[in-house]
């Protein structure tokens, strides 16, 4: 669901299963967050539970948990399912975007000067190679809702992040009061980035993937009914 568009669900019979990417990647943290603020606020009904299947170890997703707060939340209890993929094998299993300049892990081995280091693919990326879009968002944190397209909700979960991050001891801690009529402002949602960022360099060896092939492994949302 991205930021305001999230509609709430009025079947009791229904799972939302979302592959994140790595517990170390901003689409993690960024998806994770719209999603407890989303639950918080109503806009996702109680009978409609999460699973989040994040790429990493036991340690990296228990890591994950407790920084970004799902473990510290009460309202979040049994409504959030957070499983741990080490392999990546559900999201190659749903066929979910690899990455760019990926290659196949028998082709690799067999034409080795094929493969392309992790850092540089995902560094192309960010400046929409193979991800088109992803510029545009990152430019977006910047500029703030310009086109207001997005609302109330797409500010409150940033403003919400950015205090549950300060109050867990993240740099920068910043105060800002949500203003009802107020959409997402400029560098709101890069300051959350940064704060982010910083946090993720820091305890990188705690949350990173240890397959480098993993660190530009992408997801999706699947919703199951019925």
């Amino acid at each position: 669901f991205n930021n305001g568009d999230t509609e709430q669900s009025t079947a009791t019979d229904t799972v939302v299963l979302s592959c994140l990417s790595h517990f170390g990647d901003y689409n993690a943290w960024e998806l994770t967050q719209q999603y407890m603020s989303a639950m918080k606020e109503g806009r996702l009904n109680n009978n409609c539970p999460v699973v989040l299947v994040g790429i990493g170890s036991v340690d990296a997703a228990k890591t994950f948990a407790n920084d970004i707060g799902l473990t510290s939340d009460p309202s979040l209890k049994d409504r959030i399912v957070l499983v741990t993929d080490e392999t990546g094998s559900v999201t190659e299993a749903l066929d979910c975007y690899r990455g760019w300049l990926t290659v196949d892990k028998k082709h690799k081995e067999r034409y080795p000067f094929t493969d392309v280091n992790p850092a540089v693919k995902l560094l192309g990326m960010i400046f929409g190679f193979g991800s088109p879009g992803t510029l545009l968002k990152v430019i977006q944190g910047y500029t703030g809702d310009v086109t207001k397209d997005y609302g109330l909700f797409g500010r409150r979960w940033v403003i919400e992040a950015l205090t549950q991050g300060g109050d867990k001891g993240r740099f920068p801690k910043v105060e800002v009061s949500l203003d009802p009529e107020s959409e997402l402002r400029p560098f709101e949602l890069a300051t959350l980035r940064l704060q982010t960022g910083l946090h993720i360099v820091a305890k990188w060896r705690k949350l990173g993937p240890t397959d480098g092939d993993l660190i530009t492994r992408m997801g999706g949302t699947f919703v199951f009914s019925n």
